[in-house]
Parts: C-alpha cells; sequence; structure tokens
C-alpha cells in the first residue's frame, strides 16, 4: 500500500509531461498572413525566450494542478485505505460471528434434528393416543349403549320387629321379643336386544330361608349373608308382543297373594305368558299364564339307598321322581264404567312329590334337624309311614282373585279391594284327633281346604307426600296350602284367624315410612302341628298374638 501511495503521483506526472511534449510537437502554426495557394510555404521562425518562459509557467501550472490532483487522491487512497481496514476489521467480526453462527447453527441444527425426532415421536404419540382414544371412545360407546339398556334397582329398609303375647298361666313366657333388621337388595335387569331381557338380583337373608330376606341384628356384629336371588332371561319378541317366555329364578308372572306364596320368594322353573289388548269398552284385556315350578331334582345314581313305600330314606323323595308344581291361569281386565276397573283372575297349581318336603335335610328348618321348614312351624297334617313322614294330603290349589280398584276422583285416593276364595282340591278328610291323655273326640273335621281373604286399601305411594291406609282378613284353614311357602309374618302358615293393619308414608320420592301391626291366632288348636302358645293345652282358644313393625325403606 505504501508504493502505490509514490508510484501512483510519479506515474501521473510522467503521464502529464508527456502529453504536453506531444501537445507542444504535434500543434500547427497559425499563418501570419495568407497566401496564394500558388505560394511556397514558408519555414517556421525558432521559439523566442518569452514563448518558452510561457510554457514554462503552464508546466508548472500543470504541475501543481497534478500535485493538487495527487494530493486529493492520497487523501481519498488514505480515506480508502481506512474504509479498507474498518471494512477488513468488519469482515473478521463477520468471519468470527459467521463463525460462531456456524456454531449455534450447528447446534441449533442439532436442536432442530432433536426437535423433528421429538415431533417425529410425538407425532407416533398423538396417533396411538388418537388410535388408543378412538379404541376408548368405541369401548365407551359401547359401554354408554350397554348402561342404557340395563336398569338398577333395589331398597334397603331397617325395620324394627316386635312380638307381644300376654295370656293367664304364662309362666314367663309373656316377655315380649324386640328385634331390629335389615333387609338390603340390588337387581339389575338389562335389554340383550329388541327380543330378549336378562337380569339378576341379589338379596339378603338366611340362605336356606326362602320366605325372607331380614337380616337380625345380632351374633356379635357378625356379617349378614347376601345371596343369590334372581337369574332369569324373558323372550319378548317385537314382531309378537302378545307372547312372554320367562325361565331361570324370576319374580312371579302371575296373580297371587302373600298367602299362597311369601313375598320374598322367587320360583325356579318357566312361566309363559299370552297377553291381548282390545279396545272393548268393557274387555280391555286376556291374559293366560302356564308355570311349572321346579323345586328338588333328584339324584337317579345315587347309590345305598333304602327305600319303601315309594320313600328313600337317605333323601325323602320319591323313588326316581322330581319335584315340581304345573299350573296355569286366566285373567281378565274389565272396565265397569268410568270409575271401576275389576281383573278377576283364576289359576290351577298342582304340586307333585311335595313329600321330599318333609324328608330331605335340606329342607330343614335352619339349625334344627329332622324339622321340615316352614315359617313359624310346620302347621300342614301329616302322617308316618314306614319310617317315612308324609303329606296327609295332597295338593292342588283352585285360587280365584278378584282384584278392584275404584276412581273415588281423588288422584292421591284411589280405593282397592281384593277378595280370595281358594280350594286344595286334593286335601284329605282328617282323622278323629286326640291326645295320649284324653279319649278320642269323634268329630267329622272333613278336609281343612280352604283360604277365605278379603283386604281393602285407600291411598297410594308412588310420590312425595302419598299416604297409603290398608286392612286386611284372611282365614287360612290347615292343608289349603303348602306351610313351607306361605307368609312368613303371620302367627302362622296355615290354620290361623290373622288381621293385619298397614299404612306407609312417602315421606321423600325415594323414602317410605312403614308401619304394620299383626293381629292372629291358631284357628283351631285341637288339629295335629297346631301353633301354640307355650304352656296352653288342645283344644284351648289361644290369645291373640300381636306384632308390630315399622319401617323405614330407601329405594332406588
Amino acid at each position: 500500500m505504501s508504493r502505490l501511495r509514490y508510484a501512483l503521483p510519479l506515474l501521473l506526472l510522467s503521464l502529464s509531461l508527456f502529453a504536453t511534449e506531444n501537445a507542444a510537437t504535434s500543434a500547427p502554426q497559425k499563418p501570419k498572413h495568407k497566401a496564394s495557394t500558388r505560394a511556397t510555404k514558408q519555414p517556421t521562425p525558432p521559439t523566442t525566450p518569452a514563448a518558452t518562459a510561457d510554457e514554462v509557467r503552464q508546466l508548472r501550472e500543470a504541475f501543481a494542478a497534478q500535485t493538487q490532483h495527487v494530493q486529493r487522491l492520497e487523501q481519498q487512497l488514505q480515506l480508502f485505505e481506512s474504509q479498507f481496514r474498518r471494512t477488513e476489521a468488519a469482515a473478521t467480526d463477520a468471519q468470527s460471528k459467521v463463525a460462531e453462527m456456524q456454531t449455534s447453527t450447528s447446534k441449533q441444527q442439532e436442536s432442530l434434528d432433536a426437535l423433528k425426532r421429538n415431533v417425529s415421536d410425538f407425532g407416533y404419540s398423538m396417533t396411538a393416543y388418537a388410535t388408543s382414544t378412538q379404541e376408548g371412545q368405541k369401548r365407551f360407546s359401547a359401554l354408554e349403549s350397554l348402561m342404557g339398556r340395563l336398569r338398577w334397582s333395589g331398597d334397603v329398609r331397617v325395620r324394627t320387629d316386635d312380638v307381644f303375647q300376654s295370656y293367664s298361666g304364662c309362666n314367663g313366657a309373656c316377655n315380649p321379643r324386640f328385634r331390629e333388621r335389615i333387609r338390603v337388595r340390588l337387581s339389575l335387569e338389562g335389554r340383550v336386544n329388541q327380543d330378549f331381557v336378562a337380569g339378576f338380583a341379589l338379596a339378603s337373608g338366611v340362605i336356606n330361608d326362602p320366605t325372607s330376606t331380614n337380616e337380625t341384628l345380632t351374633n356379635a356384629f357378625e356379617r349378614k349373608t347376601v345371596s343369590f336371588d334372581r337369574g332369569y332371561i324373558t323372550y319378548n319378541p317385537q314382531a309378537h308382543k302378545w307372547l312372554t317366555l320367562t325361565g331361570g329364578k324370576f319374580a312371579f308372572t302371575w296373580t297371587r297373594t302373600n298367602q299362597t306364596f311369601d313375598p320374598d320368594i322367587n320360583p325356579e322353573g318357566f312361566s309363559e305368558k299370552v297377553s291381548f289388548n282390545f279396545k272393548h269398552p268393557v274387555f280391555k284385556n286376556v291374559t293366560f299364564t302356564g308355570m311349572q315350578l321346579l323345586f328338588n331334582e333328584i339324584n337317579r345314581r345315587t347309590t345305598g339307598a333304602t327305600c319303601a313305600a315309594g320313600f328313600c330314606t337317605n333323601g325323602g323323595n320319591n323313588t326316581g321322581a322330581d319335584s315340581f308344581a304345573a299350573g296355569g291361569q286366566a285373567s281378565v281386565k274389565l272396565q265397569l264404567g268410568k270409575r271401576i276397573s275389576m281383573t278377576p283372575s283364576y289359576s290351577v297349581l298342582n304340586w307333585r312329590n311335595e313329600n321330599a318336603l318333609l324328608n330331605n335335610a335340606v329342607f330343614n328348618a335352619p339349625g334344627v334337624a329332622n324339622s321340615p321348614f316352614a315359617p313359624n312351624g310346620m302347621t300342614n297334617s301329616t302322617v308316618a309311614s314306614a319310617g317315612v313322614t308324609r303329606f296327609l294330603s295332597q295338593f292342588m290349589y283352585s285360587d280365584l282373585i278378584v282384584d278392584t280398584s275404584v276412581d273415588t276422583g281423588l288422584k292421591r285416593w284411589p280405593w282397592r279391594v281384593v277378595l280370595e276364595y281358594l280350594d286344595n282340591l286334593n286335601a284329605a278328610d282328617h282323622p278323629n284327633i286326640g291326645t295320649a291323655a284324653a279319649p278320642v273326640i269323634a268329630l267329622n273335621l272333613g278336609s281343612q281346604s280352604h283360604l277365605y281373604r278379603v283386604e281393602t286399601s285407600i291411598g297410594q305411594v308412588r310420590n312425595q307426600g302419598d299416604f297409603l291406609f290398608g286392612y286386611s282378613f284372611h282365614r287360612q284353614e290347615q292343608d289349603s296350602v303348602i306351610a313351607s311357602w306361605a307368609e312368613s309374618d303371620q302367627r302362622a302358615p296355615t290354620n290361623i284367624l290373622q288381621h293385619s293393619i298397614y299404612a306407609q308414608y312417602r315421606v321423600r320420592p325415594n323414602v317410605t315410612l312403614a308401619g304394620t301391626l299383626w293381629v292372629g291366632r291358631t284357628l283351631n288348636s285341637r288339629l295335629q302341628n297346631s301353633v301354640l302358645a307355650p304352656g296352653l293345652a288342645a283344644g284351648t282358644v289361644e290369645p291373640y298374638l300381636k306384632r308390630t313393625q315399622f319401617d323405614v325403606i330407601y329405594s332406588f
């Protein structure tokens, strides 16, 4: 750069001198006088000292101008050099920054690559999550669809259940009994498809007592039993809604009262129902129901059985025969005017091989050997033959029920009346009766086969604030029904006079308060297996036993 500083002015000076000499040499001389074209050209006179001085002055001026020009060029060169240095420094700084940027870019590229990998992984995860979510949504939709077809129901009941009976000479047996009890039930029913419904239920209660779901609060805080109470499938085709077929362990599909089957019983077997509705002003519906109830199956492969008179001592069942009941019911719904609706129903139910109930240890009263089960005692008449106990009578229920509802004009106060007449068509005539300490009294008792019952109530318990009040009375002879399955809260299963007064109040939409007073006594204390208060002799009119029940029921 320094060499260029001195070489450039010298170069410019040389060029200027060379240009001046060329100008002086080649410049034409103007003629002082015009000559004829035909005249000969005169030689140029020699240069004078004045002309030389003038040329020197011009050269000096030119040299000064060139010097100034060089100085300006030098200044510009210095400025250029300064700018170059700054540019070089900026370039060096830029190179450093470029290197830093390259390093940063490299790191950013690595970060970008990592980010791309993370994005890829995230995309994969999101794809997997979306797939999982779709599967979850499908499962949830399936579950939601399933739950939409299910119907849960149940209840929890807390009860105080007290018994009172006072009479002369009770010898300490008059002390009242106080029991606090609970009941828990849970059921689930769902529509499998448009034609099938399936359900099951759980309930508390002693397993080998089919007539009660109560558990008494006792036995040192023991755990209470909850067991399988129902399980069934119902076929009701949409194309033929008049047909309903049910199999399993199910709720009653026909009309009956508590005197034939306790309300806690769920029969086992099969039921077939056809029902037709009409638009007739009087005849509204006709229904026919068939039922086949199975209550004891025999293992025919059992060996070592000793059988006599058609019974086996190892199980008490009829040899080679299962125990069951078969029958049917017909009912008609009538509309008598605008305010009265009536549903008469008639059923026949024939029991076969029922003697298994007396001889099979499975049917013994809970904790009591050789004691056939029945709520509050087996009250049917029995006989012994070849060491085997059997019922005196066979059983075929002929049961007529007339259920009438009256619209009183008050929406919350309908009136209901239920009448029942039942006759055991296979009841046997009772023999003369007596005891070892007294002579036989010759009485023609005939068959103890009838049940007469009337119940009336007013009100309802559908909505909050509803109230229901009712009364029932029935006279039930000894062999009218099988004692093992009759109402468990009355004085005895059969051979009784029984009154019942009850009231219910719906205090909340799902909470009901209820109370029942049972007042009953043995109908004929002379009969075999009569239930009598302690210390009372046969033939004595038993004083009424009173039983009070107060309930708080939560339903869902």
